[in-house]
């Protein structure tokens, strides 16, 4: 059997998945929210407090950046998995 049989809940289908390279470190954009996860669990996450629908995600190796795009912005996240924040956004 692939995987385990627990599963994390997120708003949305994922529309981009980065890892970073902190063992077990993802940075996920759907729809409708972005999240942060380690190791299967949900340590950060950013729902209904954006303007914009993310279309793609990634992250440093790091894990201090993650970049957020959309079809007409760009949010860059700073901080760690459980104290990120907004850095700065800019529209194209």
């Amino acid at each position: 059997m692939y995987g385990s049989d627990s599963g994390v809940a997120i708003s949305g289908q994922p529309k981009g998945i980065s890892a970073t390279g902190k063992d077990g470190e993802l940075a996920i954009a759907t729809q409708s929210g972005i999240y942060v996860m380690l190791n299967g669990e949900v340590m950060k996450k950013f729902e209904g407090k954006i303007n914009y629908t993310p279309t793609a995600v990634t992250a440093s190796a790091a894990g201090t950046e993650i970049a957020v795009g959309a079809d007409v912005s760009s949010l860059i996240f700073t901080g760690t998995a459980t104290q990120l924040h907004s850095s700065h956004f800019a529209e194209q």
